[in-house]
């Protein structure tokens, strides 16, 4: 019985010369000495250069197939690795499954520019509708009416929103902007007059000459904000009670030149901020612990009754 062994002895035995005579007179002989069909012993023989593979794991469960072949792939030698990778690409080619791959990820990188393009595109559209949001928005108006969310988009884009005007009327109408997210917005010049801004964000926002006058405010958040010469006259800081009683935070925020006349500042964190020029003058609720954890502290505006409780010429 013919053994894999005599088989591969037996291929030796063949001329791989330019002869190719010499090499059909060997095919004919091996095969008759093997007593094995000429047709048969070619197709073996075509298979002489494949490298031996150890048997293909068969997990008894589903669950284990991933882990047993991966296994069986690491502890293959690596002639064995290589000459399965490139069994499987000609087998990808013949399918031409491979093909279809890179034209795939061709398309795709060629296309990058134009999609990079649309994705500007959209977003400028994007833009373009929160403006005409904002913009169409009447004073009156004390709801949100997708303002907030607006807003809070474009600031996300780095979208500059100075000068932006979303005032209220009076102290009875206020516009409606609770919550809102404008972290690291750029707001210089913004107006925000008579609006309700109860528990909004403005970490980070640059709001050099803003104006908040007649605002509710309790529970914001203006830490390490830029809020030189912002106008904050008789707004209402009044700590936030519903909310598990949020004041209203400036820690470490710039205040120079800011305007608090006759704001209620109840609870209001000033802690590191800087109070150089600030003006207290007539505000309300406001407490010597609040001011002299704040810095230059010495250098803000207050009444002369509030300037003797800080000990203060």
């Amino acid at each position: 019985m013919l053994n894999i062994e005599q088989l591969r002895e037996s291929f030796t035995r063949v001329y791989e010369g330019p002869d190719n005579l010499q090499h059909e007179c060997d095919i004919i002989k091996e095969a008759e000495q093997l007593n094995i069909p000429l047709d048969t012993y070619r197709r073996l023989y075509s298979l002489k250069d494949n490298e031996h593979v150890d048997p293909y794991p068969k997990p008894d469960s589903w669950k284990k197939i991933a882990s047993a072949w991966t296994t069986w792939f690491i502890y293959l030698p690596v002639k064995n690795k290589l000459f399965l990778l490139r069994k499987g690409i000609f087998w990808l080619l013949q399918k031409g499954v491979l093909l279809s791959v890179v034209f795939a990820i061709g398309h795709y990188i060629w296309t990058i520019p134009e999609r990079h393009k649309q994705a500007i595109e959209q977003r400028k559209q994007a833009h373009y509708q929160a403006w005409l949001i904002i913009n169409s928005a009447q004073q009156s108006q004390t709801a949100s009416g997708g303002r907030n969310e607006a807003l809070a988009d474009l600031a996300k884009d780095n979208v500059s929103l100075e000068g932006v005007n979303v005032s209220g009327v009076s102290s009875d109408k206020l516009t409606y902007l609770r919550f809102i997210e404008l972290q690291k917005a750029i707001l210089q010049y913004a107006k925000f007059q008579y609006t309700d801004l109860t528990g909004a964000n403005f970490k980070y926002a640059h709001l050099y000459s803003a104006n908040f006058e007649g605002s509710h405010i309790p529970g914001a958040n203006f830490s390490k904000a830029y809020l030189e010469n912002t106008n904050f006259k008789n707004t209402d800081l009044s700590l936030l009670k519903y909310k598990k009683n949020i004041p209203t935070n400036f820690q470490e925020a710039n205040l120079q030149d800011a305007n608090f006349q006759e704001a209620n500042l109840q609870d209001a964190n000033f802690q590191e901020a800087n109070l150089n020029k600030t003006d207290f003058r007539g505000s309300k609720n406001l407490t010597t612990g609040q001011v002299k954890s704040a810095k230059n502290w010495q250098q803000a505006y207050y009444s002369p009754e509030f300037r003797k409780q800080l000990s203060l010429p």
